[in-house]
Order: structure tokens, then C-alpha cells, then sequence
């Protein structure tokens, strides 16, 4: 018969699991709190902050905010495809009202938990539905993108096109251009970052010729859209590329606030909405 006192076996079922090394950006976050020095600057994860470095939220965050403790709102659990006042907003923004009139039936909206969310939900769907093969991604581009598609969809192969002239300082169009030429097939995945991406972006020129190469090579086309606002004349250029209807679009809103009550109602508010975006809030 055992003993009762008879020593346990304590290993952990997770003892064999190997630590994730930090994100890049991540990484340099930790190295600056870390740091001692007086005078230090952080210039890695963008993010709004004031002159003492604290969070600085955005006027038509607050705003929102005070309407919403002041009014009687649900909070009942959202519709699996998320909040539809925020979603027929988004779209409000992305394509402008009139064509939001026009095309309404052929747009699909879905909520998601910020960028990774976003990025996460169409890898899988273009993994499970399209099956391309391969997906092209700017270099630069967040590393986060690159391991959202392998965790997602492992199956299909990762190329990166040129973006940026290191020589030039410019927008690398000739790059993407001749890369898009050679190595895209029909059927390929191509991740764009629709406006202000580190360092630059196309003229609105460059990015009709983007477009007409794109429909010719039959790609599906993703677009990241996480700096709107950032570019005075990046949503009048938006609006007037949004012809290009067959776009796909991995629509990445900042996550300036977890509630997506409040992100609703301040770009579908009218005051809200041109505090929020021409002033270059977001």
C-alpha cells in the first residue's frame, strides 16, 4: 500500500514550452523603460503622448466618452460581426458616403480586435477560401504581419516587394512595379498599406498605375489602413481611388480605446467625426 506521504511529481505541463523572444518595437519599448538617463525620448511604438511622456487621448476620444456615461446606452453582447454603428461608419470613412449609397450590397464588415485581429481574420479566410500562392508584403512592414500569415496560414509562401529607396530616400516604385511584373501570379495575396506607412507613400498617381497592375495580374489586394488622418490629403485621395471596388480590404483601426461604442459614435457623430479626422486625429 502507498504511502500518503509519498513525494508528488511537480513538473509543469508548460515546463517544455520555449520563451518568444520580444517583438522588435516591443523589445526597444522594454529597453527604454529600463534605461536610467534623464533626458531619454522614446521614439518607438507610435502612440500619442504628452511632453511628459504620458498617454495623450485624442479630444474626440473624450468627447465621446462624456456622451456616452451621460447617455443610456445597451450593454448587451454585439452581433457576431460586431457593432453595426461602428461598422457603417467605417465604411462612411473609408469610401465616402456616396459610394457607400452606391455599392452598400457588395461591402462585407466585420469588427475586429484592432490590426492583429484584422490581419488574423483574413489570412485564415484567404488560407481556408482562396488558396493564393504566396502573399506579397512591403519591406518594410510591421513583423507582426509576417507571423500573423504563418501562424494562420502556414501553407502559404511569404515574398516581400521593395518599398522603400534606401539610396533615394523615396517610395521604391520602380521596385514594386518590376517585383509585381516578375514574381506575382494570379490568385497571389498582396499586402498594401493604404496611407502614411513608415517612410512614405505613393503619389496618388502611382497608385492608380499600382491598381491597374494589380487588376491585370488578377491579385487580391489587402489593405492595411492604420494611419488614416495622418496625411492631410489622404482620405480625399482615398475617396478618389475607391473606384478600384475590387479591392479587399484588412481594415485596421487604432486602438485608441477598447470600446468600440465609443470609436462608433465618434466617427458617425458629425462634429465628432471632423474633430476626429481633419484635424488629423487619428
Amino acid at each position: 500500500m502507498g504511502s500518503l506521504n509519498a513525494p508528488r511529481n511537480h513538473t509543469s505541463r508548460f515546463s517544455s514550452l520555449e520563451p518568444t523572444a520580444l517583438d522588435g518595437p516591443f523589445a526597444l519599448e522594454a529597453a527604454f523603460r529600463k534605461d536610467t538617463h534623464e533626458a531619454k525620448v522614446n521614439l518607438g511604438i507610435g502612440a500619442y503622448r504628452d511632453d511628459e511622456g504620458r498617454p495623450w487621448p485624442l479630444s474626440a476620444v473624450k468627447e465621446a466618452k462624456k456622451r456616452l456615461a451621460a447617455g443610456d446606452w445597451s450593454h448587451e453582447y454585439l452581433p457576431l460581426h460586431g457593432d453595426d454603428s461602428l461598422l457603417q461608419a467605417s465604411r462612411t470613412v473609408l469610401f465616402g458616403s456616396k459610394l457607400v449609397s452606391e455599392i452598400d450590397v457588395g461591402v462585407a464588415s466585420v469588427q475586429t480586435v484592432s490590426g492583429t485581429g484584422a490581419n488574423s481574420l483574413i489570412a485564415r479566410f484567404a488560407g481556408k477560401h482562396l488558396n493564393p500562392a504566396q502573399v506579397l508584403f512591403p519591406d518594410p512592414t510591421w513583423d507582426n504581419h509576417f507571423r500573423i500569415w504563418r501562424e494562420n496560414s502556414p501553407h502559404i509562401v511569404q515574398r516581400w516587394y521593395p518599398y522603400y529607396d534606401l539610396e533615394g530616400r523615396v517610395f521604391d516604385f520602380d521596385g514594386i512595379m518590376a517585383t509585381l511584373r516578375q514574381d506575382a501570379v494570379a490568385g497571389d495575396v498582396i499586402l498594401l498599406h493604404a496611407c502614411a506607412h513608415n517612410p512614405t507613400d505613393p503619389s496618388q498617381a502611382q497608385w492608380a498605375e499600382i491598381a491597374s497592375l494589380c487588376e491585370e495580374k488578377q491579385l487580391f489586394v489587402i489593405f492595411d489602413v492604420a494611419y488614416q488622418g495622418l496625411h492631410p490629403a489622404t482620405w480625399t485621395e482615398m475617396r478618389g481611388r475607391s473606384s478600384i471596388s475590387f479591392l479587399a480590404l484588412a481594415l485596421s483601426l487604432p486602438p485608441v480605446n477598447p470600446s468600440p461604442k465609443i470609436l462608433g459614435f465618434t466617427v458617425s457623430e458629425p462634429a465628432s467625426s471632423t474633430s476626429w479626422f481633419l484635424k488629423g486625429q487619428i
